[in-house]
């Protein structure tokens, strides 16, 4: 008959036994989801090369929910991010898709500063290019806003300008308001002009620095 400390040994021992094999459970998911991870960031480094931006956001989003440690969290979260705002051109952002393109622009950026990668509110994020980065997209943004989307005009005015011309339906039109109209279309004109040589000046811009964050590097 097995004695009391006999008994505790084995109870002990069965305790050890579910502990290490706790241990070895959590230490394997971990190996395997962080070579999981390594396999999609890698895979997302060989779409975003190829300009296969859609297929590299979904492998780097996979990635990125893995929740990847230390300096590879940053680096994944970079990637991620250009994923989405690289195909975000200024030709091809207009009135109709300018509030979905402004969202995933804000969610690039939020990406980077989830976890202090980039700064929300300063200059002092831990990692020097998702900072970077997530700057340009807050100019990016403002520019659009500024570039893309008509000013919104104020109501009354709008129902005064109705008005006059409803008024002025039975005027004719004389010789001086003529040259007004004109020089005001040429002005328009030439605004037009000036804003289509910034856009390309600023689409220039973005596609050269398409790749300055890019970290194409496989782990």
């Amino acid at each position: 008959m097995e004695n009391k400390k006999t008994k505790v040994s084995k109870k002990i021992f069965f305790v050890l036994r579910i502990i290490a094999a706790v241990i070895f459970f959590f230490v394997a998911k971990y190996y395997f989801e962080n070579r999981i991870m390594i396999k999609r960031y890698n895979d997302g480094n060989s779409e975003f090369r190829d300009g296969y931006y859609t297929a590299a956001e979904y492998e780097y989003e996979d990635a990125y929910y893995r929740k990847p440690k230390g300096k590879k969290d940053c680096r994944v979260r970079i990637n991620y991010a250009l994923s989405i705002v690289t195909p975000i051109t200024p030709e091809s952002v207009n009135e109709t898709n300018f509030d979905e393109q402004i969202s995933r622009l804000e969610y690039a950026r939020d990406i980077l500063t989830e976890n202090g990668c980039a700064n929300e509110d300063d200059s002092n994020g831990h990692n020097e290019d998702a900072q970077t980065l997530k700057e340009e997209i807050d100019e990016y943004i403002e520019w659009l806003k500024e570039n893309v989307m008509p000013p919104e005009e104020d109501e009354s005015e709008q129902d005064g300008d109705d008005e006059n011309n409803q008024s002025g339906n039975d005027d004719t039109m004389t010789e001086e308001d003529d040259e007004k109209l004109k020089e005001i279309k040429g002005m328009l004109n030439e605004d037009a002009g000036v804003g289509q040589e910034e856009r390309h000046r600023f689409d220039e811009l973005y596609q050269e620095r398409e790749y300055v964050f890019f970290d194409g590097k496989n782990w």
